[in-house]
């Protein structure tokens, strides 16, 4: 097993601890923290004049929508919204707006509908500073238990890039050793070249350096096309800016070892 076989089982075993991660925050989001702030909602937000009405709170806590079965439609139909204002820098809930449609329609569903914006209004203009702030209280309980939760999946992530990032290296430090010595071989996906901002050569079978300049900024590149019925034909470009060179590099990792 090589070494990139390791990390690439690494990888593996780090995705299904990921998944567990991300299962152990929806579950908190579930069963802790969208009922916490449900519960605070239905507390201020109750005692309608239609006992069908019902509330939805989103899992971070800044939107309660209002919603009622409508014998229209096979879902329930939303009623309005109530949307929690935060301050970007310190995350305080600083104020509540409401969001609430227009319509011409006059049925009974609609008049109970308005009545509800208006039990609605009467609630904020009585209870809105405490209702924000045992909202801001519940989301400050939250945030440490919830961090730690995310930070588990984060750091994960993080594991997962890091052994991205080596085999990445590591597929460039072999494709580079290849095309500085017997040269890198295209099979089933031929490669490309820019020799020149004015000379493109494609259909590229083989490629290797056979020589570099002093500085190492350029080579002289050996190329093998194909055309027809696999024939071949050989040609030898000097100087040629080593990243230009860069994309064959990138083409083989592509085309050949992660084909």
């Amino acid at each position: 097993m090589t070494k990139i076989d390791i990390i690439t089982k690494i990888i593996e075993t780090k995705n299904n601890e990921l998944e567990v991660a991300y299962e152990a925050i929806k579950t908190r989001n579930e069963t802790v923290v969208n009922p916490g702030y449900k519960a605070i909602v239905d507390k201020y937000f109750n005692d309608f004049s239609n006992e069908e009405i019902y509330t939805k709170v989103s899992n971070d806590g800044e939107l309660v929508t209002f919603l009622r079965p409508h014998v229209d439609y096979n879902y329930p139909k939303d009623l309005m919204d109530l949307r929690l204002r935060t301050d970007w820098k310190t995350g305080e809930v600083t104020d509540v707006h409401t969001s609430v449609y227009s319509t011409s329609d006059n049925s009974v569903w609609e008049l109970e509908r308005l009545q509800l914006v208006g039990q609605i209004a009467s609630i904020l203009i009585d209870y809105k500073d405490d209702f924000m702030a045992e909202m801001m209280s519940f989301k400050e309980a939250c945030k440490k238990e919830s961090k730690a939760v995310r930070q588990v999946g984060y750091d994960i992530e993080k594991d997962i890039r890091e052994c991205n990032k080596e085999i990445h290296r590591m597929q460039t430090e072999a494709a580079e050793k290849l095309l500085n010595g017997e040269g890198l071989v295209f099979t089933d996906k031929l490669a490309s070249v820019d020799i020149s901002w004015n000379n493109n050569v494609r259909r590229v079978r083989k490629a290797r350096i056979v020589g570099k300049t002093p500085s190492g900024k350029s080579a002289d590149l050996e190329v093998t096309t194909t055309y027809g019925d696999n024939q071949e034909n050989v040609y030898l470009f000097k100087k040629v800016r080593m990243t230009n060179l860069n994309t064959l590099v990138n083409q083989y990792k592509s085309y050949v070892i992660n084909a």
